[in-house]
């Protein structure tokens, strides 16, 4: 795999430079410095303006995985010849950690990159809102691939990027998502479903109950697709109803692909609106995965009749989960939900604090994703153990990256780009734990 550095120079928190003690082996006395964060931000951002693509008409492309496979079978995802626009492997997501490195480390060349990247699929957006059927192809409603995704990545780099245009264009695109999009999702998840509409489109902020170009709010799409939610779910024998998506055939438990990630959206929904049966589907959601928890290995089973246990990451088991429950309790739901939300958060918790770090570096089911775990979930605890114990990850991460000459990403590629699995999720991840207060979690679409 290809070298990624430079990378910055790496000593322990409150140790010297000959220390080589394993960062992983103890507590540190202090934090990684804020200074050698944001030397991690310049590095990505050098790393992506180095390999940006220029495409004619003044935007540019990066050539990893998810851009390959779209390009090869000609998926929705690859709008050729001009990239693969979602948040999860796309531009959205190169755009969003540049817009950060842009607000937090004051880098000009990062914001016009971003705005760059952003430009094909701006355009292509104006196109379809005209109504040209080519301009977006047959896209599904995710929240970090489809519809969705353009809506929450356009948001937040609205508020990053301090423009109001860009916000302005997110809610334009809320007209796309119409009902026929909404009811024929077979996927229900947050990465390609109506949890990941539901999360988008509540990410609008005030604009949530502003109509759209068909006349129809945020708000209105939202309760739209949490309705489809509740007439979708299933049961297999006695256990809990829940959602079965078309891909898997089966019921899975998780953030990304399951039940933990519909009950967060269902939640935020219910804030926002109430509704019991909102409610009632979150307990039942809640009671499914607690009979996927296994006690010995400290973690989630993906499913009761498919494989055995889950990953250790955001997308699926005890990191995700973890993040799940946090939200949940940050709803404000009743005392009921939010003592199985609890139980379920200091299971997840125990597992992170105690596991051996994970052997892939990037958000997704990697290091950085626990990293942001447990930074998010001590912003709303204020525990310090959480805090260092993110930063003691944090720095395994990046002394083993300075160690190989390269982060592990997993990928086939010798360069990957992308948020979720790449190396613009990493940068991101190593901003936050240097502004945690001005950088939104992703990982939750906040």
């Amino acid at each position: 795999m290809q070298r990624q550095g430079p990378l910055p120079p790496v000593t322990a928190p409150g140790a010297s430079a000959g220390e080589a003690r394993p960062a992983e082996s103890r507590t540190p006395a202090a934090l990684l410095e804020r200074r050698l964060l944001l030397q991690v931000g310049a590095m990505v951002a050098n790393q992506l303006a180095a390999k940006a693509v220029e495409l004619e008409g003044g935007g540019v492309v990066w050539h990893g995985e998810a851009w390959k496979a779209a390009n090869a079978t000609g998926a929705p995802r690859g709008f050729q010849p001009d990239g693969v626009h979602d948040i999860y492997g796309g531009v959205l997501g190169v755009a969003l950690f540049l817009a950060a490195q842009a607000r937090v480390g004051g880098d000009e060349r990062a914001r016009d990159l971003a705005l760059r990247a952003l430009a094909p699929m701006r355009l292509r957006a104006r196109q379809a809102l005209r109504g040209d059927t080519h301009a977006l192809p047959a896209l599904g409603v995710g929240g970090l691939v489809g519809l969705g995704s353009l809506i929450y990545g356009l948001a937040v780099l609205g508020r990053l990027l301090d423009s109001p245009e860009l916000a302005e264009e997110a809610h334009a695109l809320t007209a796309l998502v119409t009902p026929e999009r909404l009811t024929g999702d077979r996927e229900y998840d947050v990465v390609h479903g109506c949890a990941g509409a539901v999360l988008s489109l509540l990410s609008l902020g005030p604009a949530v109950h502003t109509p759209n170009a068909a006349g129809r709010t945020p708000l209105e799409l939202a309760w739209l697709a949490a309705e489809h939610l509740l007439a979708q779910r299933t049961a297999a024998g006695d256990e809990p109803l829940s959602w079965v998506s078309a891909s898997a055939g089966m019921a899975r438990s998780g953030m990304a692909h399951g039940v933990a990630g519909i009950c967060v959206a269902l939640a935020r929904l219910w804030q926002h609106r109430g509704g019991e049966p909102l409610l009632q589907a979150i307990s039942e959601g809640l009671l499914f995965e607690q009979r996927l928890f296994d006690t010995a290995g400290g973690n989630w089973m993906t499913s009761s009749t498919g494989p055995g246990k889950s990953l250790l990451g955001w997308c699926q088991g005890a990191p995700g989960m973890a993040l799940s429950r946090l939200a949940l309790v940050e709803t404000g739901v009743p005392v009921g939900i939010e003592k199985l939300a609890r139980e379920d958060m200091e299971r997840a918790l125990a597992t992170l604090r105690s596991a051996p770090p994970f052997p892939l570096d990037h958000l997704c089911c990697g290091g950085m994703g626990w990293v942001e775990v447990l930074l998010r979930i001590w912003q709303h605890t204020g525990e310090p153990g959480l805090l260092e114990r993110a930063h003691v990850l944090a720095h395994w991460v990046l002394r083993a990256a300075k160690a190989r000459g390269t982060f592990q990403l997993g990928s086939t590629e010798p360069f990957e780009p992308s948020f979720f699995q790449g190396l613009a999720g990493v940068g991101y991840a190593f901003l936050r734990l240097a502004e945690p207060r001005v950088l939104p979690c992703l990982l939750l679409l906040e």
